[in-house]
């Protein structure tokens, strides 16, 4: 969960690739208890979800990019998701238990083209985040993403001072700050 610094396309596709092999065991669970598949399925989701952001930003700045564009993508998929879970899951569901029970959709008594609007729009939302975060995640290496890894601290004792104070030979004064190059340009 480390938001500094890079993460190259490899670094990104291997965690996914990593990630799709546990959906796949989990998906397994659905064979025992549909219940624990969810449960089990939604605590992954919610214990990858800082590294996954935190891979994600470190992904942008070895693309030269701001960390803080991961939040548009992100809203749009997650946001999109839970929208639809909070929304309209209840009713997609209880129309499907009343067709199956039925065989026929004639004389539901609830409203179903409102919740399908209501799942088509996040549903659009979801697909264009994830659009997002492909395109993003598959963005070459820039070497200017240099700026976003850590300056390496100095440390006076290194430099042959005994003190570990902030002075310079030639400064008795020991007001002297190290300059910081990173603001300078």
């Amino acid at each position: 969960a480390v938001f500094s610094g890079r993460a190259s396309r490899g670094e990104f596709w291997w965690f996914i690739l990593f990630n799709f092999l546990v959906a796949i065991a989990l998906s397994f669970l659905s064979l025992f208890s549909a219940n624990l598949h969810t449960w089990v399925s939604y605590g992954w989701d919610l214990a990858i979800l800082v590294p996954m952001l935190a891979l994600g930003v470190r992904r942008l700045h070895d693309a030269n990019l701001n960390g803080w564009l991961i939040v548009i993508p992100s809203v749009l998929t997650y946001g999109g998701n839970i929208c639809i879970q909070l929304f309209a899951m209840d009713d997609i569901q209880r129309f499907a238990a009343y067709v199956q029970a039925n065989s026929t959709p004639d004389g539901y008594p609830g409203d179903i083209s409102t919740t399908l609007g209501i799942t088509a729009i996040f549903g659009v939302l979801m697909l264009v985040g994830s659009i997002l975060w492909l395109v993003f995640m598959c963005l070459p290496s820039k070497a200017a993403g240099a700026r976003f890894d850590k300056a390496p601290q100095q440390n006076f004792q290194d430099q042959g001072h005994a003190s570990g104070d902030q002075t310079m030979p030639n400064n008795p004064g020991g007001d002297y700050q190290q300059p910081n190059f990173r603001q300078a340009g």
